[in-house]
């Protein structure tokens, strides 16, 4: 017996985590790798409060998709008892990045842009130089465990009969492609090529919590055997 209400709780979490994530991360503007231009990108962002109370808001819609796409899984397959924990994982991690941004590199950038003495603003070139290693390690931290689960999920997929085969590959080489750009694009290849790297690798794994959230959603109901014996 599947809980639908759950499930399709978990679809349309799905289709808004996958809107606010595509809008949020359109509207946050390439950090420069240099220090003084980030500040100085940081600071004239206009959009910088509501792109990040939209990024960290659909990591908490990550948790009730989990927990409504693993309701799908009539066997309780061995990978979901995995991926839900580490969604969840994921989930507070990459909360703890994006108010990173929200708040202390926020307030660095705006207390260099208000002043000119030199002292001051090499004092919050060496704050911020000390703490963006810390967020880049949440980044890749979060996506990581993130992308594994995608990854298991797709596992799962290829013996739950409700979703088709082509989805579960999906899933599968979704995981594995936001993986490699996410290392390559942040770690390797530190450009502006790399930041493009990094969101062309995630379409796939848009394509597949989109697909799925609208197969969530429009999951009827299996007539019991007794009910579709007395309707034949």
């Amino acid at each position: 017996m599947r809980d639908l209400r759950l499930i399709r709780l978990g679809g349309y979490c799905a289709l808004l985590a996958a809107a606010m994530q595509i809008i949020g991360n359109i509207m946050h503007p390439p950090i420069p790798r240099d220090t003084v231009a980030a500040l100085g990108v940081i600071a004239g962002s206009g959009d910088w409060l509501i792109t990040h109370l939209i990024l960290s808001s659909s990591y908490f819609i990550f948790i009730p998709l989990a927990v409504g796409a693993a309701a799908s899984f009539r066997n309780d397959p061995p990978e979901l008892r995995v991926a839900v924990p580490l969604i969840i994982f994921g989930t507070a991690l990459g909360v703890t990045q994006i108010l990173t941004h929200l708040t202390l590199f926020r307030f660095l950038a705006v207390q260099y842009a208000a002043t000119s003495d030199a002292s001051v603003r090499a004092t919050i070139v060496f704050v911020y130089d000390a703490f963006w290693p810390y967020n880049v390690a949440l980044e890749v931290g979060h996506l990581t465990v993130i992308d594994l689960s995608a990854l298991l999920f797709g596992i799962a997929m290829f013996g739950e009969t409700i979703y088709p085969r082509w989805l579960a590959l999906v899933g599968c080489a979704g995981g594995v492609v936001a993986l490699i750009g996410l290392y390559i694009g942040t770690l390797v290849v530190r450009t502006t090529f790399g930041d493009v790297l990094f969101a062309v690798s995630l379409i796939p794994m848009v394509v597949f919590i989109v697909v799925t959230g609208i197969i969530l959603v429009r999951l009827q109901p299996v007539p019991s055997p007794a009910r579709a014996g007395a309707e034949a």
